[in-house]
């Protein structure tokens, strides 16, 4: 019994956290994500289905608020997606975070970063443009400031890249999360 250690859940206990995946549609075709969560052809869901969908989570729901954090595929390329944040943000329950690849525009962005209380860009180097992405992340920190971070996708070809990309953040004080990426199918081994 001397070796027995206890953890305490840090989240408010009045909120229930929902990932919700919108779809697997994606504009990217990174060779470490599974199959599973991406593609190219999957349909996106209209904006009445994800209203409905919306409505189900909290009329089931009976916590005081809902924490939901968009992924996918990608998010952001489904059309109704902005629209989809403006209805939920009128929905006093519901709070919103999401991680996106950065590829809309920074006024998309910005506009979003309204309607989102947390938003993340992630640096896929096989197609990020790093001065776009630097430009982008950079007007939306200094809109929302720390409300905002980055995942650098560390991969090891293009590892001068995302270090310049952790100096970048470091030197703008970006919160930033370096994530450990190996390709698919790739075994870890101790």
């Amino acid at each position: 019994m001397d070796n027995i250690v206890a953890t305490v859940g840090t989240r408010p206990k009045d909120t229930y956290y929902v990932h919700w995946n919108l779809g697997k549609r994606c504009n990217f075709d990174c060779v470490y994500c599974p199959d599973s969560l991406h593609d190219m052809s999957s349909p996106h869901r209209s904006l009445e289905s994800l209203i409905d969908i919306s409505q189900k989570i909290e009329n089931n729901i009976s916590h005081p608020y809902i924490r939901v954090w968009f992924t996918g595929g990608e998010p952001t390329v489904n059309p109704a997606f902005l629209d989809f944040c403006r209805y939920l943000n009128t929905r006093p329950r519901f709070k919103l975070g999401l991680n996106s690849n950065a590829t809309r525009t920074t006024d998309y962005y910005l506009e979003l970063s309204n309607y989102v209380g947390s938003l993340q860009f992630s640096s896929h180097f096989d197609y990020c443009k790093d001065e776009e992405f630097k430009e982008k992340a950079l007007a939306v920190h200094n809109k929302i400031g720390n409300r905002f971070s980055i995942n650098l996708m560390m991969e090891p070809e293009h590892w001068d890249r995302a270090t310049s990309m952790v100096d970048f953040c470091k030197e703008h004080e970006i919160l930033h999360h370096m994530k450990r990426i190996r390709p698919k199918g790739t075994a870890y081994i101790p």
